[in-house]
């Protein structure tokens, strides 16, 4: 959504930036689990790699002293599973 407008969250180049990055993580998901991540990515204005990245560095380096916009992902994030529990409930 955002990366529509020419906006991205600072953290989302974090790996491009970073010449330790190096190694790369292959994970399987079933359709409906991608689609879920490409949907709140989406809502983030990034792609599924970086914000499932950005999931994964969340639970290994915990902090409060984390960038604004992991608390803005984690809102989206959370409004999304609630939005998404509510559809289902009244679909």
């Amino acid at each position: 959504m955002l990366a529509r407008h020419g906006i991205h969250p600072a953290w989302a180049n974090e790996a491009l930036d970073d010449p330790d990055r190096a190694k790369v993580l292959s994970v399987r998901l079933n359709t409906k689990e991608y689609e879920q991540l490409a949907a709140r990515a989406e809502l983030a204005g990034v792609g599924p790699s970086t914000l499932a990245r950005s999931m994964v560095l969340n639970v290994l380096n915990p902090s409060k002293d984390r960038a604004p916009n992991d608390a803005w992902v984690t809102s989206v994030s959370e409004r999304l599973a609630m939005l998404e529990a509510r559809i289902g409930a009244e679909g």
